[in-house]
Order: C-alpha cells, then sequence, then structure tokens
C-alpha cells in the first residue's frame, strides 16, 4: 500500500471531516423532517390538541432539530460550542433590536396560538379583511376572500385589532334587505319573503323566530 505524504495528511483529513459533515447534515436533515411530520401527524390526531398549535409544534420540533444539527456539524470542524453560543447571543441582540416589528409579529402570533381567537378554517373578520383561515405561522396569518384571493395579515396587526369569529357561535342572526318598488304590494312582498323563509329549514325559531 503507497504511503500517503505528509503534505497532503491535513487535506485527507480535512476531506475526511467534510465527508462526515455532509452525511450529518443529510441524515439530520432527513430525521428533522420525519420528527417534525411524527409531531404535527400526532397532533392532529390528537383531540385535546388545534390543528394550528399541532402545525407551530411540527415547525419548532424541526427548527430546533436544525439548530442542534448546526452546531454538531460546527463541532466536527473544531468550533467551541461556547464560544459560538456567545457569538449567536450577541448576533441574536443584536437582530432582535433591528427587527422589533418583525418579532413584534412573533410575539403576536404565540398569543394568537395561546389565546385562539381563531383556528384554522374558522371565517373571520380581521379588521378590514374577511375570509377563512387557511394558514398561522410564526408571521403572517393567510386568508382566502370569499371571491378566493390570499389575504396575508401580519400577526402584530390582527391582535391590535378587532377580530370577529364568524364560526365560533353555530346559531347566528343573518339580516336580509329586500328591496320593492313603490307601486308595488307591500303586505304580499312580505307575505312572499315569510313562506320563502319558513320553507328554508336553515331558519330557526329559537332564540327568536325570523
Amino acid at each position: 500500500m503507497p504511503e500517503i505524504p505528509a503534505s497532503l495528511t491535513p487535506f485527507l483529513a480535512f476531506g475526511l471531516d467534510v465527508a462526515k459533515a455532509l452525511l450529518l447534515l443529510a441524515v439530520g436533515w432527513i430525521v428533522a423532517s420525519r420528527l417534525a411530520r411524527y409531531a404535527r401527524d400526532r397532533a392532529m390526531q390528537s383531540r385535546r390538541v388545534d390543528p394550528t398549535l399541532g402545525v407551530f409544534i411540527a415547525n419548532l420540533v424541526r427548527w430546533v432539530l436544525l439548530a442542534a444539527l448546526l452546531i454538531a456539524v460546527l463541532q466536527t470542524f473544531g468550533f467551541q460550542v461556547t464560544s459560538l453560543v456567545a457569538i449567536l447571543g450577541a448576533a441574536a441582540l443584536a437582530l432582535g433590536l433591528a427587527l422589533q416589528g418583525t418579532l413584534s409579529h412573533v410575539a403576536a402570533g404565540l398569543m394568537i396560538l395561546l389565546f385562539r381567537p381563531y383556528k384554522l378554517g374558522d371565517f373571520v373578520q380581521v379588521g378590514s379583511d374577511m375570509g377563512t383561515v387557511t394558514d398561522i405561522n410564526m408571521f403572517l396569518t393567510e386568508l382566502t376572500g370569499i371571491d378566493g384571493a390570499k389575504i396575508y395579515v401580519p400577526n402584530g396587526n390582527a391582535l391590535g385589532t378587532s377580530i370577529t369569529n364568524h364560526s365560533v357561535n353555530p346559531v347566528r342572526r343573518c339580516d336580509l334587505v329586500f328591496g320593492i318598488d313603490y307601486g308595488d304590494d307591500m303586505d304580499l312582498a312580505c307575505r312572499l319573503i315569510d313562506e320563502a323563509v319558513q320553507a328554508d329549514g336553515r331558519f330557526l325559531d329559537d332564540p327568536a323566530p325570523p
């Protein structure tokens, strides 16, 4: 077996470290994705966990595992974890000061998940925006409007304005306005409207008749 020249030994060692790091990244990425998917599926199957919270937990598990994976990869190249944590802490402080508005949306997203003024599938009005909640992430609440348009509401704005949730109470009053000509028979119009209402099973007599 030929002997490896001493001048190539550092390059060989570095190449092995790179290969080890790439292998660790590939395996860690797969494991993090599968664990996040498992956490999401378990949360979705549990009746005690809101689906919105399940998605958030899955994302949190994924990013925590990826952060741990990054630290493990850096250790492969000889980085000191304590120094890295100190650098990351200083960088996080500077980034937090620079992104105060963005971080307020993250805090608002956590408050929404905690107090749950709305959840996935609810039809809500947030300020002047109205639609069905299709996603709640750390920064934005995504609504699908009546016309099918996607509406993105920053969580900070959503928590700082009035929220009307039309999906919480199963029974709600519905105001319908009908217009007729001045020359039309108003009594006949009222009777026809009343007959149409009585024939529609969606109108209820309790808590009040139509």
